[in-house]
């Protein structure tokens, strides 16, 4: 195995990870393991069947390729490759080492200051995403991925450097033209028939909705039994949860208020365990 750039061991962690790493496997049943001639972890996933995927490609092409993959606030996780057999089109992508399920409650010892660094990162994605008129519309933190895992409280210093946050998992994503005033940027129904996910409550009643503000209710709800036992910290992400669309945040609004609120605090400060207010259970 080569280093991609996208996965990595944290000291504590030793050698025995890194093999761990190099036996990655992928859940979905349309994504699949490789690697590249080189050695390098890759991606490889069913984007186009026939007709079906098409606008999902063409999302992928416009946040994950060319110079505006290269934005420091894009967080998407880079397109690659593309490769064509028949009318299937496959994508290529970086292995990412975890995602975010498991920032805290299972096996790494993220502390407060590691997860909200995740949570700022995940803002500062959506937000990019959101500026240019698309929406996820299955955001959870299931769908962000992490290079590795700080566990500053195994080592109960600040780390000296941060891991990167992307996002990917754009299936059920919809663009909105250009030119469409903000007013009239609004969906109707579930993201796909039999979706699983929670979803807020404008998102089942059958009428118009903003999904910008469903996308960060869906967000904040994938948190929802993290407590960063800073009240200031969790006001915030109870005003992402919060049921009146009018009184939500939005992810720029979020992001930023966030960030204030973080950067105000000693980092030292956010060098203490979470509280978890409900056994978490992994997403898929």
């Amino acid at each position: 195995m080569r280093p991609n750039g996208f996965a990595y061991v944290n000291s504590m962690r030793g050698e025995h990870w890194t093999n761990l790493l190099q036996k990655f496997t992928c859940h979905n049943e349309l994504t699949r393991a490789g690697s590249t001639l080189n050695g390098v972890h890759v991606v490889i996933r069913v984007v186009v069947m026939g007709d079906e995927g098409k606008r999902h490609l063409e999302i992928l092409r416009k946040l994950a390729q060319g110079p505006r993959s290269m934005f420091a606030e894009n967080h998407v996780v880079p397109l690659w490759q593309e490769v064509e057999f028949e009318d299937i089109t496959f994508t290529v992508s970086p292995f990412v080492a975890y995602d975010m399920c498991e920032c805290y409650g299972f096996w790494a010892k993220n502390s407060v200051g590691d997860i909200v660094d995740m949570i700022l990162q995940a803002l500062e994605a959506i937000a990019f995403v959101h500026d240019l008129g698309i929406a996820h519309r299955d955001l959870c933190k299931a769908n962000y991925l992490i290079q590795w895992h700080p566990e500053s409280l195994v080592a109960m210093r600040v780390p000296l450097s941060r891991p990167r946050a992307l996002l990917t998992d754009f299936e059920t994503a919809h663009e909105f033209p250009s030119d469409l005033p903000p007013q009239q940027r609004v969906l109707s129904g579930l993201p796909l028939v039999g979706y699983q996910r929670p979803v807020p409550p404008e998102m089942t009643c059958g009428k118009p909705y903003d999904p910008f503000k469903a996308d960060i209710w869906q967000l904040a709800e994938s948190f929802s039994d993290f407590r960063a036992t800073i009240p200031e910290i969790d006001t915030i992400l109870e005003q992402m949860l919060e049921l009146d669309v009018s009184l939500r945040l939005s992810a720029v609004d979020a992001r930023d208020k966030l960030a204030a609120i973080v950067h105000s605090i000693p980092p030292s400060a956010l060098l203490i365990p979470p509280l978890l207010l409900k056994p978490p259970i992994l997403e898929t």
